[in-house]
């Protein structure tokens, strides 16, 4: 699979806008993950309306190490990113 991210120009703010491809239903993934379509949509309906519509969909650049004690939170220092 190839990225094909684009970067959404936004005037007068410094932040830096990216859309992509985040998921793709009913395919392996590179994880050899398949999500059905029903389960995905669901699931990203859920996201929007818990996370996003509250601005509290936030990120960490990498995954933490399974042993760290943020592994199932955010590292608030290590924060990079917010999901619009």
């Amino acid at each position: 699979m190839h990225s094909r991210l684009r970067h959404v120009p936004r005037p007068s703010h410094a932040a830096i806008h990216i859309a992509g491809l985040f998921a793709v239903a009913d395919t392996r993934n590179i994880n050899h993950r398949v999500y059905p379509k029903a389960i995905l949509k669901r699931e990203v309906n859920r996201f929007e309306k818990e996370r996003i519509k509250s601005r509290t969909a936030l990120g960490e650049l990498d995954h933490p190490n399974y042993a760290s004690r943020y592994f199932r939170s955010l590292n608030l220092p290590n924060i990079t990113h917010q999901v619009l």
